[in-house]
């Protein structure tokens, strides 16, 4: 008679045969880190006990007498532990795959918006179609408020607090690819304060950064359509970025510039009015002439020189004519 024992050991399945011939417990199949075991039988019997070498593993033995028996047992036993298995890793996939969903693809589209913002490009901002989860929403959020205050911070001039030169560098870049691709007129207008040193040296520092500050009043508040830019160019000069405005057009807007500045009565001991005044250099250009933006730049400083050569406190359009709004 055979009777088959079956054992289970972790992490194996041991398989024993128990041969009540041969008094003895023959290995059929065993996977495991250690050697394979076998013992001797001390008697074959109902009640007998099976001794088992004193160096083998920890095992739990069952004891079968009908092997078909044995057969469908361990053939329930593997399922049993290939469904588990399955269950486990289908646990597990599900676990990453939120993870991946509600956490790490916010994290990399909060990435990719920082590494573009540190790259320079201030109109970075987190995608938050991409941010299902609540809280990553709100960091991404806040990400997105910092990276807007920061953008107004590095195109705004300290002083002055209109556009700074960042800010009209990208804006005529833009307005002169959108001229030339759709056949419009650009104006540029390029001031300069007079005497504006020999302020400084009389009146100090502190008075000409104040003096700034009103010139650039009202010159903003000149520059009232929203395409309209007006920004410090540099030190006492600024320009005005005037897209779809003809000469005519863009003479009318200098000339109210010159007389507002005027109007503010500004005190200048050394100049010959006695008040602030202001330079203006302009340039218009029509398609379907090329528009080149280095070229627009130093047609306005060109105009802006002779200006000042030709008197000061007036108006020099780029073809040369000189205009003085006495």
């Amino acid at each position: 008679m055979r009777l088959l024992l079956a054992v289970i050991m972790v992490p194996s399945l041991l398989l024993l045969v128990l041969n009540a011939n041969q008094h003895r417990i023959d290995v059929m199949h065993a996977v495991h880190d250690q050697a394979l075991y076998s013992a001797e039988l001390a008697a074959i019997s109902a009640n007998a006990a099976i001794p088992i070498a004193a160096r083998s593993p920890p095992i739990l033995m069952v004891g079968l007498a009908r092997p078909d028996i044995a057969d469908r047992t361990i053939r329930h036993m593997v399922a049993s532990i290939v469904l588990a298995i399955f269950v486990l890793g289908a646990a597990i996939f599900t676990v990453g795959w939120l993870a991946d969903l509600r956490v790490l693809r916010p994290m990399q589209a909060l990435t990719l918006a920082a590494t573009r913002l540190s790259g320079g490009n201030l109109d970075a901002r987190a995608d938050l179609s991409r941010i299902p989860m609540k809280e990553m929403r709100v960091l991404a959020e806040a990400f997105n408020t910092m990276a807007q205050s920061l953008q107004h911070l590095a195109l705004r001039d300290g002083l002055t607090g209109i556009a700074n030169r960042r800010q009209f560098d990208l804006a005529l870049d833009s307005e002169v690819q959108r001229a030339n691709r759709m056949g419009k007129t650009l104006s540029l207008l390029m001031i300069d304060a007079d005497h504006f040193k020999s302020f400084n040296d009389h009146y100090g520092h502190v008075a000409g950064d104040a003096c700034l500050r009103r010139i650039a009043e009202a010159l903003h508040a000149l520059g009232k359509r929203p395409a309209d830019l007006v920004a410090r160019y540099g030190g006492e000069e600024f320009v005005i970025l005037l897209p779809d405005t003809d000469q005519a057009a863009a003479f009318a807007i200098a000339l109210g510039l010159l007389n507002a500045v005027r109007a503010l009565a500004l005190p200048h001991a050394a100049a010959d009015r006695g008040i602030v005044t202001i330079s203006i250099g302009m340039v218009t250009l029509v398609a379907p002439v090329v528009i080149v933006t280095h070229t627009l730049i130093e047609l306005a400083d060109q105009a802006l020189y002779a200006a000042k050569v030709a008197g000061r406190d007036r108006i020099v359009v780029s073809d040369g004519q000189a205009l003085s709004a006495e």
